[in-house]
């Protein structure tokens, strides 16, 4: 007993001191860190202990580490120790305190925990006072950084006991959070208070605002104790729950909880499968004798019910719990991805776990109805050799797997069993089968858990046709190995498939290979695995293009955080000559990228339709998330190298084209925006998107063209410019909409050129039954107004039509409808235009056109039937070729009428042809296209002398054999009949065509023509004896007498054509010429042959003067294209001789408006070259006169000489005396036969007198040059005007008729012309500076005034422009018996030399009143206004100017005289009869009344010009004896005699003088 005793001492006393050494202390904490890892799935480091146990311990660093490395770190703690209490046997602490508690991160998957269980020491100490300076959570543990600090109290209550407690923790680094824990055990039960208030982790933990609370209570007695608990965020409720304990002979326990979790994603897995809340309720009696009876236990979320109740005997250790489950509404939506909810209404199931506690059986079944979803056994051993077996029955309905594809894996029915053991820490899978579906999978295997290994295989097949997410598979079958140890994890196997197919692809196998690895045992979980996938498919269909074979690789790893990640990815299409590589990654969660290099090798490999081939490099990046089936990205394509493309696109052949997108999918859409196609040609860009809810889709592009000839191919003629093309599309695939607009700018194509072209659309119902507004605009250039078009398209599957058409064009308008019938082929349409200004038409044919017209037609096709109707107008229409005054015509066609198919009238009135005037003209064809009649008339006359004309013709012509024939043509010119003596004949047999026809012209003439035009070139001979020259006029010729004869032969070659010619005229006289002029005579031969042609020309026109030239050039006619004039080298000598009498000349040619005397001759010579002429030239003027009879300017003795030098003709020495000035000339032309003839002539007037008529005169200063080609020369330069008088006459100049007379007895002559024909002027271009310094006279009746002023005349000769302004220097007009003094008065021209624009303005000053008249505006339509100052009505500033009197005060035949003057200001006023005094009435010339302020003091005056010099004027007073008759006579321009008698008065004559100053 003694030695037990003192061991009984000596023990704790050698343990104490054990401890004390640093292996006792090694060995206690060996000892501790050994329980907690058995315990938990952490191991334990402590480093840096010191002191005295159980007085001081510290430690310098506590490390608790999992699977993963370090997660809690504690940093010198420190704890003494409570030595009395020690003693005493309480295992308390005076303190206990560390400096820092780091928790980097949450554990990785902690197991169950238990307490780990130290020798020799009972749990729970006493400690007063806690305390942790920095408790830091880092960012993974709750998603940010905080550090709290934290301490209290813990008071012992005995070993095994808990103790109470004091704690709480304070946050020290960000928003406020606080933790109050209070734990108490009065009369032994637990009073617990525990607090949460935080405003920064919960929030942002559910990303929700703040703050957070909760709160945990609880306390009571023995026989009662109940306890809360609450929780909210934002003061909306998160959890409620009670717990209530009554204690006697029999326990009982129930409870109650409500979870709330919020509408976070964080929480919408657990919303997903109970809902927004979820209700708990338990009932739970416990015997002393240990039986536990739990009487209800219920959970209710969402659509889902739980319930459990049952026994469970301490003593027997038997159990039996059953339970029921429901969903009556379906399953929760966390099925949704598996099931179709709702089909999974009424959902029952019951469950149950019976037996003895070491063997217990558990049981599961699921129905629907009287249908059986699903029924589990499964027998449970617990003895030293665990096992499980058991089987599972599963038939799921069809119906149920609609939703995310149906799988031939989870179809019912199908039967699930397994056995299962473990012994000796080896589990053993012998098997789990799973049968159903006709397929099979197994697997078998062991496993060791505690050394963390797993080996087995797995192999499943499928044998009959299934689906799975929309893939169709006929048979399958999968095998492979599975193998985990401390080296490494793996699973590597094969896959073969047969018949696989969807909507979209298809393949007759497809076979694979697969290997997952990780490196790292059972416990090592953090290095991400490795897979790799090979895919072959053969056989394979993707929508209509079929494909051999077809291979899908992938590489890379897996991990949990960030799913599968593909470091290779590579896609191989040999018969495609495709292959494309990338990456990617596919998440847990769904998310998946790539980003794929594609490239096509030869795209002539794709069945695409098109003749195209080439290489093409893409590259595709996308991201999203296939469980949100959503994903966006970018795609991107170019090419060098496309070859073969269509004639249209051939000039894009090898250059750059290049596309990009970027493009979005959700499971509401599909988008693409910011799409690009850059090509040679321009840029197409673009957006849209597709929803897959409703099918209705929403895009708009713009096609920018920057060289249109690019694309030329497509219209088989070259184009210009630039285009661009807008449009939006919406809707859906068979019935959508497109709205844009398109532009040309400077296009070209085939002559035509447009700077701008526009157009718009907004179609509807695409594409079967479209219908909506199509518009354009076009700018056709300058000079041309701009072109509109709008109509409305219809089309649909029986018929396409454009109504309500309709084109404007400047004040052109057009309108009508189209319309094709699909099912029977008919083709109709009508339209009607209405065109008043035809000179656009003319533009763009490069010809001046005038006037107007309109067009109505209709048209119908049908089959081969055809009919056409068309009516037309024209009204004063004026080309270069010919005018027409009106005409109207119609044209019908159709094919089902036998007779006449064809059928066209014209009538027209004023038809003008150069020398022709056709008062009527009349033509018909009617028949039919092998055959037709064709018939004219036309009668008018020659306005050159009035000779009438008519013509008339009828025949046959025939489109099919091009050949028309006129069985009569005749024709009379005046006097003149032409008549045909034979069918004139046109036809034409390719190659071939002739024409022959004879023809009398006149008494004695007549006309022989023969042609006939093939290869290799024309045979022609045509002959004409006795025909009058005056039949020339048809073509402008102005000859009245005379004949011609001459031969005109043709042969040889289209471009050297032989030609003989002779042609002999004589007694020939223009018409207008002198009664005395000589007939003239003319003789003209030309031969061309080899060598060249020769020319003879001879012209006698009696004393007037002759020209003679003979000569030969070498050179020849071409017919073909026709060319008269000689190259640059052919060789010309040719010499003449002229000479005239100036006087005699000018009567011959009817110069009428000129005078001429004198003679002039020379001789002239041409040698060298057509290019280059060398010239001979000698002739001379002199003292010769001109003048011009209009204008008045005279020219007396002019004199000067002509002479040549090489090609140079030199005129020098000019000089003629103008008035008291004189004029002088000198200049030289180069003449070339190639290049055009240029002059270069110098002209001075001095003082020279150049207007001289009985209204002006004027002399002029300065120089003039005459330049330029001599077919449109050019005159500029600046002349200075001294002095101009214009002195308007008295009276508008009147007109003499000329009436006819003739002898008694005498033969009525012919009527002569009054003039002869207008001859057609040079284009003699104007630009002539005028300069009026001062001494501008202007005068007239009522009109004395000076201006001055600059003008510069532009133009030409025959359309001459001012430009300019003259400004009134002083003067002074005499209107409404007043006199108006001119001020700030001016008179400018902006174009038209007859139509100034008036600004005069004239003040005058009646009584107190100041009047200012206005006229303003263009002269021919000028405006005149009175204003006065004070302002007054207009009326009453007439009555003081015309009365000197108040408007109310005036008499009633002053009314009526105020009233006849006020017209003037009311409408047009004729500024030259206002300035000349000669506004009056018809037939009169003078109408005046003056009035007195009676009436009977009135007096009307009329007056007459009898001739240019006798004016007589009558008066008649109110008064019987009141008349008076006045006569004046002109003497001389300055001095006239007047003379009157009147009925009270006696007779009188007076003399008047006058002077211009």
């Amino acid at each position: 007993m003694a030695v037990f005793a003192v061991a009984a001492i000596l023990s704790p006393l050698l343990l104490f001191i054990a401890v004390q050494t640093p292996p006792g202390k090694r060995l206690a904490l060996s000892l501790i860190a050994r329980q907690v890892a058995a315990r938990t799935p952490f191991t334990f480091e402590a480093s840096g202990v010191r002191g005295i146990v159980p007085f001081t311990l510290s430690v310098e660093k506590v490390v608790v580490r999992d699977v993963r490395g370090d997660w809690l770190e504690i940093v010198n703690l420190s704890a003494r120790g409570d030595v009395p209490s020690l003693l005493r046997g309480r295992f308390c602490l005076m303190s206990l305190h560390a400096e820092e508690v780091r928790l980097e991160r949450r554990p990785v998957k902690p197991r169950r925990l238990r307490v780990p269980v130290i020798p020799l020491v009972r749990w729970w100490p006493g400690v007063r006072d806690v305390g942790v300076d920095k408790i830091t959570l880092d960012g993974a543990v709750f998603g940010q950084q905080a550090v709290y600090g934290a301490g209290g109290r813990l008071d012992w209550r005995g070993w095994g006991q808990v103790p109470d407690m004091e704690l709480s923790a304070r946050r020290a680094d960000g928003p406020a959070s606080e933790v109050l824990l209070s734990l108490s055990h009065p009369e032994g039960t637990p009073q617990l208070a525990l607090s949460v208030e935080d405003e920064g982790i919960v929030p942002a933990f559910f990303a929700l605002p703040g703050p957070f609370s909760a709160k945990l209570q609880g306390g009571g007695g023995r026989a009662e104790w109940k306890g809360t608990l609450t929780a909210a965020l934002r003061e909306e409720v998160l959890l409620e729950g009670t717990l209530d304990v009554r204690s006697g002979a029999l326990t009982e326990i129930t409870g109650a909880l409500s979870v709330r979790p919020p509408d976070v994603p964080r929480m919408a897995p657990v919303r997903r499968l109970f809902g927004p809340r979820q209700d708990l309720e338990m009932a739970l009696s416990v015997t002393q004798a240990g039986h536990w009876t739990l009487r209800n236990a219920m959970v209710a979320g969402g659509t889902l019910r739980l319930s459990l109740a049952g026994d469970y005997d301490l003593s027997a250790r038997t159990m039996d719990f059953s339970g029921t489950l429901s969903a009556p509404d379906g399953l929760p939506e966390a099925f949704s991805s598996w099931v179709a909810l709702d089909a999974t209404r009424g959902v029952e199931g019951a469950f149950s776990l019976r037996g003895p506690a070491g063997k217990p059986v558990a049981t599961l079944s699921l129905r629907q109805g009287n249908h059986a979803l699903l029924h589990l056994e499964q027998g449970i051993a617990l003895g030293d050799r665990k096992a499980v077996s058991g089987r599972l029955l599963v038939d799921i309905p069809r119906e149920w797997l609609r939703v995310g594809g149906e799988s031939p894996l989870l179809e019912g029915p199908f039967q699930v069993s397994d056995a299962v053991s473990w012994q000796g820490g080896t589990v053993r899978i012998h098997r789990l089968e799973a049968v159903g579906n006709a397929g099979r999978l197994v697997f078998a295997g062991t496993t060791v858990p505690g050394a963390h290994s797993l080996e087995g295989t797995v192999y499943a097949t499928s044998g009959v046709p299934g689906s799975f997410k929309g893939l169709l598979v006929d048979s399958l079958a999968v095998g492979a190995s599975i193998r985990l140890n401390a080296d490494g994890k793996s699973i590597t196997g094969r896959m073969e498939m047969e018949g696989v197919r969807s909507d979209t692809a298809a393949a007759a196998t497809l076979d694979g290979e697969f290997s997952l690895r990780q490196p790292g045992g059972w416990g090592e979980w953090d290095a991400p695995p490795e897979y790799d996938v090979l895919l072959t498919g053969g056989e394979v269909r993707v929508g209509e293009h079929a494909l051999h074979s077809a291979r899908l690789g992938a590489r890379g790893t897996f991990s949990p955080e960030k799913g599968l990640e593909a470091a290779a990815l590579r896609l191989d299409l040999p018969d495609r000559e495709v292959w494309g590589e990338g990456t990617g990654s596919l998440s847990l969660d769904g998310g998946f990228s790539c980003d794929t290099r594609i490239h096509a090798g030869n795209l002539a490999a794709f069945p695409s339709g098109l003749p195209v081939s080439g290489e093409v490099e893409a590259r595709l990046s996308a991201t999203g998330n296939y469980k949100n089936v959503e994903a966006e990205g970018v795609l991107s394509a170019t090419s060098e190298t496309l070859s073969s493309l269509p004639e249209a696109l051939r000039s894009i052949e090898g250059q750059k084209i290049a596309c990009a997108a970027t493009w979005r999918a959700d499971r509401k859409e599909l988008s693409f925006s910011d799409g690009t196609l850059d090509a040679p040609a321009g840029k197409v860009s673009g957006e849209g998107r597709y929803s897959l809810s409703d099918g209705n889709f929403l895009g708009n592009g713009t096609v920018e063209l920057q060289d249109l000839s690019l694309l030329s191919g497509m219209t088989g003629s070259r184009m210009e410019g630039k285009g661009e093309l807008t449009a939006t599309l919406s809707g859906k695939a068979s019935d959508f909409a497109a709205k844009g607009n398109m532009t040309l700018s400077d296009f070209g194509m085939r002559g035509v050129s447009l700077p701008s072209l526009r157009g718009d659309f907004d179609l509807k119902g695409l594409p079967d039954r479209v219908s909506g507004p199509v518009r354009a605009s076009v700018t056709p250039g300058e000079g041309f107004p701009d072109l509109s078009l709008k109509g409305r398209l219809s089309m649909d599957a029986d018929r396409l039509s454009l109504e309500k058409a309709s084109m404007v064009s400047g004040t052109n308008s057009a309108s009508g409808s189209l319309s094709y019938d699909r099912r029977t082929g008919t083709l109709s349409g009508r339209g009607e235009a209405a065109l008043p200004d035809l000179s656009p038409f003319g533009r763009m044919l490069g010809a001046e056109l005038r006037g107007g017209g309109q067009i109505k037609g209709e048209l119908t096709r049908k089959g081969d039937g055809l009919k056409t109707q068309a009516a037309f107008s024209l009204d004063a229409v004026t080309t270069p070729w010919f005018a027409v005054k009106r005409a109207e015509g119609d044209v019908s066609f159709d094919t089902k009428d036998g007779a006449a198919p064809v059928r066209a009238t014209l009538q027209a009135q004023g038809v003008e042809h150069k020398a022709l005037l056709l008062d009527s003209f009349a033509a018909e064809v009617r028949g039919a296209v092998e055959e037709a009649a064709v018939s004219f008339d036309a009668s008018g006359s020659l306005p050159s002398d009035g000779a009438t004309l008519k013509l008339s013709a009828e025949g046959r012509l025939s489109v099919l054999d091009q050949k028309v024939q006129m069985n009569r043509l005749e024709a009379r010119v005046g006097d003149i009949q032409v008549a045909a003596v034979q069918p004139f004949t046109v036809s034409r047999r390719a190659p071939e065509t002739r024409m022959e026809g004879k023809f009398s012209i006149g008494e004695k003439g007549g006309v022989e023509v023969s042609f006939f035009a093939a290869p290799p070139g024309p045979v022609a001979e045509i002959e004409w004896n006795g025909v009058p020259l005056s039949a020339a006029r048809v073509a402008g010729l102005p000859f009245s007498g005379g004949d011609s004869s001459g031969h005109l032969s043709l042969w040889g070659g289209w471009q050297k054509t032989r030609v003989a010619l002779k042609c002999l005229a004589s007694g020939a006289v223009l018409s207008g010429g002198a009664a005395d002029s000589p007939p003239m005579g003319a003789e003209l031969t030309l031969n061309s042959g080899d060598e060249g042609t020769d020319l003879a020309l001879s012209v006698r026109a009696g004393a007037a003067g002759r020209v003679e030239g003979k000569g030969h050039v070498g050179a020849w006619v071409g017919m073909n294209p026709l060319t008269l004039a000689p190259d640059a080298a052919a060789a010309v000598d040719f010499e003449g001789s002229a000479e005239a009498d100036l006087e005699a000349l000018a009567g011959a040619l009817a110069l009428l408006d000129h005078a001429a005397s004198g003679r002039a001759s020379g001789t002239f010579k041409v040698r060298g070259t057509w290019g280059a002429p060398l010239l001979t030239v000698d002739g001379a003027v002199k003292n010769a006169r001109y003048e011009n009879l209009k204008t008045g300017t005279l020219l007396e003795g002019i004199s000067g000489r002509i002479s040549s030098e090489a090609n140079k003709v030199t005129f020098s020495g000019f000089k003629a005396r103008a008035g008291e000035g004189t004029v002088t000339a000198d200049g030289h032309a180069a003449v070339s036969f190639t290049e055009g003839t240029a002059m270069e002539i110098a002209v001075a007037l001095d003082g020279a007198l150049m207007a001289r008529t009985d209204i002006a005169q004027a002399t002029a200063n300065g120089g003039l040059r005459i330049t330029g080609p001599v077919t449109h020369p050019a005159v500029s330069g600046k002349l200075v005007v001294p002095q101009v008088d214009v002195t308007m006459p008295e009276r508008s100049a009147g007109q003499v008729k000329v009436v006819a007379f003739r002898e008694a007895g005498a033969a009525p002559e012919a009527p002569r012309p009054e003039a002869p024909a207008a001859r057609v002027a040079l284009p003699v271009a104007l630009n002539v500076e005028l300069e009026f310094p001062g001494r501008c006279f202007v005068r007239g009746p009522v009109l004395d005034s000076e201006w001055r002023g600059g003008l510069r005349l532009g133009g030409t000769a025959g359309e001459p422009v001012l430009n300019g302004q003259m400004t009134a220097v002083r003067g002074h007009a005499g209107l409404l018996s007043t006199r108006f003094s001119l001020e700030n008065s001016t008179v400018s021209w902006n174009g038209p030399v007859r139509n100034p624009y008036l600004g005069v303005r004239g003040t005058a000053q009646a009584a107190e009143t100041g009047v200012e008249l206005a006229i303003a505006g263009p002269l021919s339509d000028a405006q005149l206004a009175l204003t006065s100052n004070p302002a007054m009505p207009q009326d009453e500033i007439l009555s003081q100017l015309l009365f000197r009197r108040d408007l109310a005060k005036i008499s009633p035949v002053q009314a009526v005289q105020l009233g006849r003057v006020a017209r003037l200001f009311s409408g047009k006023t004729s500024v030259v009869e206002l300035m000349t005094g000669f506004m009056r009435l018809p037939g009169v010339d003078m109408f005046d009344i003056r009035t007195g302020e009676k009436a009977d003091e009135a007096v009307v005056g009329v007056g007459k010009y009898l001739n240019e010099r006798i004016y007589v004027e009558v008066e008649q007073g109110t008064a019987a004896d009141s008349g008076k008759v006045s006569a004046e006579v002109g003497v001389t321009p300055n001095i006239s005699v007047k003379g009157d008698v009147g009925t009270r008065e006696r007779g009188g004559v007076g003399l008047f003088w006058k002077h211009d100053y």
